[in-house]
């Protein structure tokens, strides 16, 4: 005969837990999917660093912080400006090509680095705002059939889905060609004037190398990245990648190199 268990009653407190628990990952998520940056665009959706936490400052205290992963930020109370500087992530490198009837293969373009804006813009306490840091663009594969190198991701102030201010990720390097043709280094961008805020500081983000031609046997050498554009500090990453090497046998063409990711500074 089958022993029937009496059911143990789950206590209110651990019922009303778990669901503010619930309650607050779905805001979270939402917060977060508003918050998504597309790459090289200046919006606010798409294939970012996605935001991990929020972060609540001290209010009306004196505040400097930079960040290098995207993050929810409360306003404090007694906040209604705040300086944002921004900076692009910059574009990965192209491939090399392949060598073609005994000639070496020449040389990927590199990646341009993001661009930066600096502006104050007015928020309210209280309220959530996106800090979105641009990914770096990934290195374009070498070889018989070179990929070009993938734009930078923008770095970008956002409510929910409207960018307050922004800064663009740097063109990728374009791949070289399999008739020895080097690639073209990637564009650096600049962010348009946005009503949010006018008298932003913007600059440019500085162009990739182009690749190498080959001679002779010898492949050309991938194009240099960008350098990446100082503001207040130089960031970390924010640089173009390296073009791939071409193909000089034995050793193959080489992919370009990643870019180098965004990042945020957020000051009151």
């Amino acid at each position: 005969m089958m022993t029937r268990h009496p059911r143990t009653a789950i206590p209110t407190s651990i019922v009303m837990r778990t669901a503010s628990a619930l309650a607050f990952g779905l805001l979270l998520h939402a917060g977060i999917a508003a918050a998504q940056s597309s790459i090289g665009a200046p919006g606010c959706q798409g294939d970012i660093s996605t935001p991990r936490s929020i972060w609540r400052p001290a209010a009306a205290t004196h505040v400097i912080q930079e960040f290098s992963e995207s993050v929810l930020l409360a306003v404090p109370a007694g906040i209604s400006t705040v300086t944002v500087e921004l900076w692009g992530a910059g574009g990965g490198g192209g491939g090399g090509s392949a060598e073609t009837y005994s000639v070496g293969g020449a040389g990927g373009g590199g990646g341009a680095s993001g661009a930066y804006t600096r502006a104050t813009i007015a928020v309210q306490p209280g309220k959530t705002y996106a800090l979105v840091v641009g990914v770096g663009g990934h290195g374009g594969n070498g070889g018989s059939h070179a990929a070009g190198g993938e734009d930078g991701g923008a770095s970008s102030v956002c409510d929910g889905q409207t960018v307050l201010v922004n800064a663009p990720g740097g063109g990728g390097g374009k791949a070289a060609q399999n008739n020895n043709t080097r690639g073209l280094g990637g564009q650096g961008r600049m962010a348009e004037s946005s009503d949010s805020a006018p008298s932003a500081l913007r600059r440019r983000g500085n162009d990739g190398s182009v690749g190498q031609d080959p001679l002779f046997e010898a492949a050309g050498t991938g194009g240099p990245g960008a350098h990446r554009v100082p503001g207040s500090v130089e960031p970390a990453g924010s640089f173009g990648g390296d073009g791939g090497a071409g193909e000089s046998r034995p050793d193959p063409a080489g992919g370009g190199r990643p870019g180098g990711a965004g990042g945020v500074i957020v000051s009151w």
